[in-house]
């Protein structure tokens, strides 16, 4: 088999860009231009594999034509987080799963194989999905209309490693596997970041779970169908933007925008999405600002609120949880 030298070298641009991670944890030099240079470059690699293989991407780059260039791709290949849900809910409501594998695929780098005509649910798509190794993380608004992200094993690793990674100069050289984990969550669940939770409790010692109990991704939609609960806002004094990511803030007019202290909207360029376009515009409100940090920390961070952009339904863990407790 020819080896794949573009996957390999994103790879290695993936353990650069987490080694340097843990360096800004301790407040260390991290090599902050060559950082931006490894994202670049895994932009582009990330866009050639994009253009084989995902075929929602191809057609959003047939629209802006072949070029290869970082700005192109700010300017004329970002995509909304709206792609995750742009099926048709009535696919879900009338359980035809087949229909929504075929939509599915349209946002995935390979095929995916089988038949899911017989399938009854959507906790059991996941799960067949899951046994041809493709891992579905979901995130729902308060409106129900669920968001599907597709992760090959390699793009679900690399989260997990990134999780480890941002926290590594917390845990220093602490051996997971050594130690209980409380794990605020549920003991099964696909939701967002809730499933990082359920991946600790394999490599724990051992894990008890705030609620013991099996979280369908069914009954969070029908619950989030109902009434609305109102969330509360999160507010952050100051979160830095690790060296994973390279962020963007974007005009209402989706244009991006540039200098060191930005308000807009969201959104970035993610080397590590190998499985799906990463290349993403969310439906949040920020300020990004870029400089010295009174923590020591230099370079990209979060200041303020984060804000839902009118029109964008309050999405995530919160909502979820505050669904269930009602």
């Amino acid at each position: 088999m020819e080896k794949d030298r573009e996957l390999d070298r994103l790879l290695q641009i993936h353990d650069d860009l987490r080694e340097m991670t843990k360096i800004l944890g301790r407040n260390e030099d991290w090599g902050e231009e060559k950082a931006r240079g490894l994202r670049e470059e895994a932009a582009l690699l990330n866009h050639r594999r994009y253009l084989r293989r995902i075929p929602s991407y191809r057609v959003l780059a047939g629209w802006s034509g072949m070029g290869e260039d970082v700005e192109i791709i700010k300017t004329e290949r970002m995509s909304t987080d709206d792609i995750f849900k742009s099926y048709d809910p009535i696919w879900i409501d009338k359980a035809d799963w087949q229909q929504m594998t075929s939509w599915l695929r349209k946002l995935f780098h390979s095929e995916i194989p089988g038949d899911f005509t017989d399938v009854g649910t959507m906790e059991e798509w996941i799960q067949r999905l899951e046994e041809e190794e493709v891992h579905v993380v979901c995130s729902s608004g308060t409106s129900g209309d669920y968001s599907f992200v597709p992760r090959d094993p390699l793009t679900r690793q690399g989260a997990m490693l990134n999780v480890f990674s941002m926290y590594q100069s917390i845990f220093s050289d602490v051996n997971v596997s050594e130690y209980n984990a409380a794990i605020l969550s549920f003991r099964s669940t696909a939701i967002g970041i809730q499933s990082a939770g359920v991946e600790v409790a394999k490599v724990a010692h051992h894990a008890t779970f705030l609620y013991d109990m099996e979280m369908p991704t069914d009954v969070v939609r029908i619950l989030q169908k109902g009434p609305g609960n109102e969330e509360e806002q999160k507010r952050i004094e100051r979160f830095h933007v690790p060296p994973l990511l390279e962020p963007l803030v974007f005009d209402e007019s989706l244009m991006p925008l540039s200098g060191n202290d930005l308000k807009g909207i969201f959104g970035f360029l993610d080397p590590f999405a190998l499985s799906y376009p990463g290349f993403l515009i969310t439906g949040d409100q920020v300020e990004l600002v870029y400089g010295d940090c009174p923590c020591g920390r230099k370079g990209y961070a979060l200041k303020g609120e984060i804000r839902r952009a009118p029109g964008k339904e309050v999405k995530g863990c919160g909502g979820i949880m505050a669904s269930v407790k009602a």
